[in-house]
């Protein structure tokens, strides 16, 4: 189980990596553009292009890194009101309800992404597929968290299951 978990954190770090990649690009994109309108009184389609598709991977990357730091929003109204076995039992269930959803979400954005494969985009004439697959990474990478997770419940240590939940 270290070795899942260790490879999951390393994943994280990565994504945190192009995370800072595609932010940095964006930001410099949209004030490039920016300026270019306020001095040359035009901007760039293609650039504007660029930076929403920026924005789009990092959302889902971002997505990705807070449900593995367990940051996402949660609703811990019931949860907290219980304790011991009635917790655990509550827990297991919202992870079983998250992977049955994030299952179906993977199916849907694999043929989202196999349907725009060949779309280009209007201004860079970069593929769609490329755009619409950062849906597919995210819940690629949040189907192997819980993989992880449920090995380690079921197979690791006491406790290890509860992460970094708090």
């Amino acid at each position: 189980m270290r070795k899942a978990r260790a490879f999951l954190d390393g994943l994280v770090k990565w994504i945190e990596r192009l995370g800072v990649v595609f932010l940095v690009l964006m930001v410099l994109l949209v004030f490039a553009n920016a300026v270019s309108r306020y001095l040359f009184s035009f901007g760039l389609n293609q650039v504007e292009e660029l930076s929403r598709f920026a924005f789009v991977w990092l959302a889902f990357l971002g997505s990705a890194v807070a449900y593995y730091r367990r940051e996402h929003i949660t609703i811990p109204f019931l949860r907290d009101r219980l304790k011991g076995g009635a917790r655990r039992a509550v827990d297991a269930l919202a992870r079983l309800i998250i992977t049955a959803a994030f299952i179906l979400f993977l199916y849907s954005a694999w043929l989202y992404t196999m349907n725009t494969l060949t779309v280009k985009a209007h201004g860079t004439g970069i593929y769609m597929g490329f755009v619409s697959s950062a849906s597919f990474v995210m819940a690629v990478c949040v189907l192997l968290m819980d993989a992880v997770s449920l090995l380690e419940a079921f197979f690791g240590a006491p406790g290890a299951a509860a992460g970094k939940e708090g």
